[in-house]
């Protein structure tokens, strides 16, 4: 069975040759003609969407593995898809099925262009589930696997890593203002904060919270805490702009077994 969402593929084609012309002058040197067009493309790549999501469904219901199926499907296929794996070649184990799988497939990046909001959200959730399942296969082979970034991970043995960590990770203590937000944005505690305030709190009494545990200023704090969650502010000054602090904080609480929502950015 073909699980490549042929049905979606052939309706993305035909929306690009039917699109093709009507993008061509006097189009695009009439505005109002030009939105036309435009409205009538996202009403068609709507329709794609959903072209997509029956697709997705119908290969839920008959079990069938794909690349951000399920995770119920994942682990009931896995077994399997290593056993044929294992055949093919002699050399090949049950640690590099590990590999092939993460760089073959992908980690947490969603390949499918055409998915709905809600669609998305739900294989984000499986592929989240179905690295954890890796990093259990892993470990029963004394690997730790921890993921660096939305595509690259590391598989290291546990006696190497645990004789690093130390040395590694000594110490978070100088870590900066915008990694500090992340670590408590990553682990949940600005929400929790956030939820346990009766009439809710503002981002000014936050960070001003805030301020007592991480001891930088708390309107520094606030101009980090602004952006966050919010497009309708300048985004200069969100933490998460910064993709090198980003990766960083997560590959820090991956080490010390904390694994992130990778979504965030």
């Amino acid at each position: 069975m073909n699980t490549t969402f042929p049905k979606t593929k052939k309706a993305k084609q035909e929306l690009i040759e039917r699109a093709s012309l009507r993008y061509i002058p006097p189009v695009l040197d009439d505005p109002v003609a030009y939105d036309q067009v435009d409205r009538w493309f996202e009403d068609e790549s709507d329709k794609i969407k959903k072209v997509f999501r029956k697709e997705y469904n119908s290969y839920c219901e008959k079990g069938l593995y794909f690349f951000g199926c399920k995770f119920s499907i994942y682990e009931a296929t896995y077994n399997d898809r290593l056993q044929e794996y294992l055949s093919e070649f002699e050399d090949y184990t049950p640690l590099s099925f590990i590999r092939y799988e993460l760089e073959e497939e992908g980690i947490f990046e969603i390949k499918y262009k055409n998915v709905d909001e809600a669609l998305n959200r739900q294989i984000k959730s499986s592929l989240q589930k179905r690295f954890e399942f890796l990093q259990d296969r892993a470990y029963e082979l004394g690997y730790r696997l921890s993921a660096v970034s939305w595509d690259k991970y590391e598989l290291e043995s546990l006696t190497k890593a645990v004789d690093k960590l130390e040395d590694t990770y000594p110490d978070l203590f100088d870590s900066n203002a915008k990694q500090k937000i992340i670590y408590l944005q990553e682990l949940g505690i600005i929400d929790y904060l956030r939820g346990i305030s009766k009439f809710g709190i503002s981002n000014h009494k936050l960070a001003s919270l805030l301020s007592a545990i991480t001891g930088e200023h708390t309107n520094t704090l606030q101009s980090y805490l602004n952006p966050i969650n919010n497009n309708t502010v300048d985004q200069s000054n969100n933490p998460y702009e910064n993709h090198k602090n980003v990766n960083h904080v997560r590959k820090m609480l991956s080490n010390l077994g904390l694994v992130p929502d990778l979504g965030t950015t």
